[in-house]
This record gives C-alpha cells, sequence and structure tokens, in this order.
C-alpha cells in the first residue's frame, strides 16, 4: 500500500467511485466520481485520483470532478493494479499479468523475458530504497535496471493479495499468515506470533510505521511487538476486512 490501503479493489461494477475529503475525522464532503467501468484498484498523487479498469486507465481530477480517460496500447487495456511513484511515473498490472511503466504518452512492458515470471498480479508497492515490488503469484522487485524474482521458499506460499512498506525499508506481504522482508530476511507471522486468522488480504502502514492487517476475522495492529486485534465488539462493522 504506499502507504497505500491496496487491496484488490473490484469494488463497483458500474463506477461509483467515493472520496472522502475532511478536515476532521466524521466532518467533510462525500465526492462522488462517476465512470461506467469496473474499477479494480485506485491511487492518490496530488489532486488527481488514478483507476485502474478494465478499458483503461482514468484519471480524475479531485478538484473539478474532470476526468481523462488512457488507454496505452492499442489492445488489451485491462488493467487490474495501479501505483504512482515519487517521480510520477504511473506503474500498472495487466490482466495478462505484464507490468507497464507509464510515464506521459510512453508505455513500457516487462513480461517474464524480463525475469518476472508472476501470474495474477494484484499488488504494488515502493520501498525507501525506490524499489518497485510487485506481487500475486510469486514477488518480485525492480531496482531501476534489472527485476529479481523470489522464489516460494522465500515467499508467501500462496498468492499475496496486498503489500505495503514502512518506513524502515520493510516490505509487508498479505498472504496465508503475513510476512517482511527487511531486505535479507524473511520473516513469517501467523497465529503463533498473535494473527489468529491466517487469511490475510488488506495491509497497510500508518504514520506511525504501525502495520496493519485486513483478515476474515478482523482487523489487526501490529507495532513491532505487540499483536492487537479488533473485531465488531471493538466498532468495525464488519469482522471481514479484504
Amino acid at each position: 500500500m504506499k502507504p497505500k490501503i491496496q487491496t484488490v479493489v473490484m469494488v463497483i461494477i458500474s463506477l461509483v467511485i467515493v472520496f472522502y475529503s475532511c478536515s476532521a475525522f466524521g466532518t467533510g464532503t462525500w465526492n462522488w466520481y462517476k465512470h461506467g467501468n469496473t474499477v479494480y484498484d485506485v491511487t492518490a498523487q496530488g489532486e488527481y485520483i488514478w483507476c485502474a479498469t478494465r478499458s483503461g486507465i482514468v484519471k480524475w481530477n479531485r478538484l473539478d470532478g474532470t476526468y481523462e480517460q488512457i488507454n496505452p496500447f492499442h489492445n488489451n487495456n485491462f488493467f487490474r493494479s495501479i501505483a504512482v511513484d515519487d517521480n510520477g511515473v504511473v506503474w500498472l498490472t495487466s490482466n495478462s499479468s505484464n507490468i507497464i511503466r507509464f510515464h506521459g504518452s510512453t508505455a513500457e512492458t516487462f513480461t517474464d523475458v524480463d525475469g518476472i515470471s508472476l501470474t495474477n498480479v494484484t499488488a504494488i508497492t515502493f520501498d525507501q530504497n525506490g524499489m518497485v515490488w510487485c506481487s500475486g503469484w510469486g514477488i518480485a522487485c525492480f531496482d531501476g535496471v534489472k527485476w529479481s524474482k523470489y522464489n516460494k521458499v522465500q515467499t508467501p506460499e500462496t498468492h499475496c493479495f496486498a503489500s505495503a512498506a514502512d518506513s524502515n525499508g520493510v516490505v509487508w506481504f498479505a498472504s496465508l499468515g503475513a510476512y517482511s522482508f527487511d531486505g535479507t530476511e524473511w520473516k513469517k507471522y501467523t497465529s503463533e506470533n498473535g494473527l489468529t486468522d491466517l487469511l490475510v488480504k488488506a495491509i497497510a502502514v500508518d504514520k506511525n510505521g504501525v502495520v496493519w492487517f485486513g483478515a476474515h476475522d478482523g482487523a489487526y495492529r501490529y507495532d513491532g511487538t505487540v499483536w492487537t486485534e479488533y473485531t465488531t465488539e471493538d466498532g468495525p462493522v464488519n469482522n471481514t476486512i479484504d
């Protein structure tokens, strides 16, 4: 997540994307940005909102509500995830599991030939060193020159649903359990650590460096030492958070 709450957002069929701008929690105005496409992922860049849809990219101006439909390719503009790096470069994953770097009017596609070999890629994250992490069935990272693929011994044994990076350079992954990678060592977190639900599908890092996980039995908070679980008894309207 960017930090962003990055999950596979097949949320709205006949788009209805909602953004809530507020000066304090509980106040503000709901703004609706409408477009007739299935939206799979959303990310923010200053005054703009970028969406990955099944028929291209949609870029909204949050200030005036205008939008631009962008189709980088003549065919297969079905995108599942989207993220914008610090240089304003848009990164996308396609329905065919390719990874696209898009800047201005130029699109560059990375495939298995480049060493990715991932399928169903649904998460993109940038770490503190500028590395690009893409994950789905497998995990790969890009250092600006080449891609590196991590095998199943090192990474989640099943699909990775979401990812996020903290300010210490640690990258976190949501899968069957939670995983972290600090550049050298992989760690797995399960019920033995306090994460009682193994199906983790959402992840985000807050401004204090606390890592939050969404699972099927509630939300989990990890401060680096203690795991805390939150369920409907604590306030969430539903225990399934993905």
